[in-house]
């Protein structure tokens, strides 16, 4: 039997010891008040649908602003899901969320059609946490962009291809964006309905799928849901753990970091792009 690759020790890490949330002043920003409004009767034009599943909703909240014309920020009910309304990076923008997988009620699927069919938005970005597959290169808090998504519930299915749009352009031209010292990696992410925790398992994808750089459980749902709405996405999400890769664990600490990071990252690219 052939002996299992070593795994390297990231070149770096952030420092995850105690006060680790205040290594970023994005971190101490305060969550702005938002104010419900009878979303059948207001209407708003939204350029930019933003997508997060619970570990990224609070760090977007914090870059939201309110819309024009309105004091706070805008919270109201379309077709089921919540929505933020308000302006982020400059544009015009709906956030809502969903649950951290691709089927289910409230899942990335269904989520973003609901989204998509009722704002009609030019473009839609998720945003959240991931894990990455390469220790050896990456580091925690590093911010993972999708050029295509390996879809793992429907394994015979080719993959489902991002980097053809204008918006992955725009998302690789990054190269004078600063948040502590994240960096970006460009690749294809795995997607599957299967925690990903243990090394076995996260070998395996790379061994299916040696292209991927990390993956999640919702980005293929967002992915089919935009693409079925003749919708531009892409997928930002910043690393929190390897995958139970080696002996790398999660920190308590990262989430929060992570989450602005992508937030950071997503809205720099959006200030720099005047029209969508």
């Amino acid at each position: 039997m052939s002996a299992q690759p070593s795994l390297k020790k990231p070149k770096k890490h952030p420092d995850f010891s105690g006060g680790f949330e205040k290594t970023h002043s994005d971190l101490d920003l305060p969550v702005p008040k938002t104010k419900f409004h009878d979303l059948s009767y207001e209407k708003f034009n939204v350029d930019v649908l933003i997508v997060v599943a619970s570990a990224g909703l609070k760090a977007v909240k914090r870059k939201l602003k309110p819309p024009v014309g309105f004091g706070q920020i805008v919270m109201g009910v379309v077709d089921s899901p919540t929505y933020l309304i308000g302006i982020f990076g400059g544009h015009p923008t709906a956030v809502v969320q969903c649950d951290p997988e691709s089927g289910g009620p409230i899942g990335s699927s269904l989520t973003v059609l609901l989204a998509l069919k009722s704002w009609k938005p030019k473009k839609t970005i998720m945003i959240g946490v991931t894990f990455g597959l390469r220790p050896e290169t990456q580091s925690l808090g590093d911010i993972l962009v999708s050029s295509s998504i390996v879809d793992s519930v429907a394994p015979y299915s080719p993959q489902i291809q991002l980097s053809n749009s204008s918006l992955y352009q725009q998302f690789s031209k990054t190269d004078n964006w600063e948040f502590s010292s994240s960096k970006v990696f460009r690749g294809q992410l795995f997607s599957g309905d299967t925690f990903v925790d243990s090394d076995p398992f996260a070998k395996e994808i790379l061994q299916r799928h040696s292209d991927a750089i990390g993956g999640d459980m919702e980005s293929a749902g967002f992915a089919k849901a935009a693409i079925r709405e003749s919708t531009e996405c892409i997928i930002v999400k910043a690393i929190v753990n390897f995958g139970g890769l080696g002996e790398f664990q999660e920190p308590k600490e990262v989430r929060p970091f992570a989450a602005a990071a992508a937030t950071s990252l997503v809205e720099w690219v959006l200030f720099q792009s005047k029209s969508l």
